[in-house]
């Protein structure tokens, strides 16, 4: 990934004749974000903007490699769409660890990286994390140090990221600039508007007939044993209320055949689901991978971009 990176700074020189801006608010054609475009940085959007969403460049005449340059990802995360901000917020937590930037990084291509630091931080009631890091990348038969800081936000349906990077002789003055980047970010749209209402209690009905009819157990709380509690082995239908996502198994303490209910779910006549265990889980436990996800979609179609469309003019 740093390979793409260090080329990406290369590629700086092509936007040294654009007319440097002045300090801007930026909102993405999409709705999905805002963010403050700093004085002397310039901007594009990829022709494909669902993974990149933009790219912002800096460089001093002369100096093609001694700006910066960041990258905005976006990855969709359709399952948590439901979810509250203070909901998304708990699932997050405690799961964004020294050892998941690693993981995270290092499984995007690149296993030079170092991670120097990691920390978070709140905002309008999200959780944000990000992690500075370091990478050797080999140019012209030179290593070149890096240095970088990418921070991750997960709001109600998504997955905002904004990476940026310069050589590490430049880093002082250049994340001088990333962090009034980072600040001003903001996502927008709907996917907030649910951040400071209170949900509901998530619920599981099992009915003992199909279409929700019969006798009815409801579920308010894990439960690894559905006998002990009552139920008998078979649901003929099942409907989850409330905002959340609910597990159910064939086997005792969540082993066996497992499938997730989202919504309701029922079963014809004369059939029924064996359920001996339940739970409320989420679709987001592999953050790991959707973050992991996102850093590989975003350069590889920024590699693509810039391979195509290199002498694209800046947008303004």
């Amino acid at each position: 990934m740093f390979r793409l990176l260090s080329a990406a700074l290369a590629v700086v020189v092509v936007f040294l004749n654009a007319e440097t801006a002045m300090a801007e608010e930026y909102r993405d054609p999409a709705g999905r974000f805002k963010l403050t475009v700093p004085e002397g940085w310039s901007y594009t959007k990829p022709d494909n903007a669902e993974a990149v969403t933009i790219i912002l460049v800096k460089a001093e005449a002369g100096k093609p490699t001694a700006g910066g340059v960041c990258i905005g990802l976006y990855l969709d995360i359709s399952e948590t769409r439901s979810k509250s901000q203070a909901d998304v917020n708990n699932f997050v937590d405690g799961r964004i660890t020294s050892e998941f930037w690693k993981v995270a990084l290092n499984s995007s291509g690149d296993k030079t990286f170092e991670i120097k630091s990691t920390s978070d931080r709140e905002k309008n009631g999200r959780k944000i994390y990000n992690a500075v890091y370091t990478s050797t990348t080999a140019e012209n038969g030179k290593d070149e140090p890096m240095k970088g800081k990418m921070e991750l936000q997960f709001v109600p349906g998504s997955m905002h990221s904004i990476l940026c990077l310069t050589e590490v002789a430049a880093w002082d003055l250049a994340s001088i600039d990333f962090d009034r980047i980072f600040d001003s970010y903001e996502p927008t749209g709907g996917a907030l508007v649910a951040s400071n209402q209170v949900r509901s209690q998530s619920m599981l009905t099992l009915f003992s007939d199909s279409n929700y009819g019969g006798a009815s157990h409801v579920l308010s709380q894990d439960t690894a044993n559905l006998a002990a509690a009552g139920w008998p082995i078979k649901a003929q239908s099942l409907a989850v209320d409330g905002a959340g996502v609910w597990q159910v198994c064939d086997g005792i303490n969540y082993t066996g055949s497992c499938r997730t209910i989202a919504a309701s779910l029922s079963a014809p006549e004369g059939h029924g689901f064996v359920v001996k265990s339940a739970r409320e889980t989420s679709d987001i436990d592999s953050l790991r991978s959707a973050a992991a996800t996102g850093v590989r979609r975003g350069f590889a179609e920024y590699a693509v971009r810039r391979r195509l469309h290199s002498g694209n003019s800046v947008v303004r």
